[in-house]
């Protein structure tokens, strides 16, 4: 299978702005950026409220979920596409970063490989360190109490 990784990307802000992104990605993008755009999902996420101002819906749109493997080569033409859709926000927010509604965008990339050390992330935005988070923890499957320590039952007999 070769090497693999796990990748998530969270692209996080108004609603009406992470759709028209989209879109506007679907309307100028070949059929590589079709397969790519069908991949991520887009879901509601509440509303930002502001003292005298109205409410902004929000979305999040999310690529990868819980235990995706992927072979994310930066040579990949799928790759380079997601790297794009990515990229198309963060310069949303970059170039427009002062105003209202492109200010509220925020993004966040990870990627863990399998080598102990091959750990990516990256974030842009205001606020974008609640999007996701790396964590490396130890799973054993002997962690369980459900058995007894053998030492115990022996001392019994």
């Amino acid at each position: 299978m070769g090497y693999c990784s796990d990748v998530r990307m969270v692209i996080h802000g108004p609603k009406e702005t992470i759709l028209v992104g989209f879109g506007a990605l679907a309307l100028t993008g070949d059929a590589t950026m079709h397969e790519c755009l069908a991949e991520w999902l887009i879901m509601d996420d509440g509303v930002q409220k502001t003292v005298g101002e109205p409410d902004i819906p929000l979305a999040v749109a999310t690529l990868g979920k819980g235990g995706t493997v992927w072979k994310w080569h930066e040579s990949y033409e799928d790759v380079a596409t997601h790297k794009k859709i990515f990229r198309h926000f963060e310069e949303l927010h970059e170039n427009y970063s002062d105003k209202h509604p492109y200010n509220l965008l925020n993004g966040a990339f990870a990627r863990i490989g399998e080598d102990d050390s091959d750990i990516v992330s990256r974030y842009w935005g205001f606020d974008p360190y609640d999007l996701l988070s790396v964590q490396r923890t130890i799973d054993c499957p002997y962690d369980s109490e459900e058995k007894p320590d053998l030492r115990t039952s022996l001392s019994k007999a």
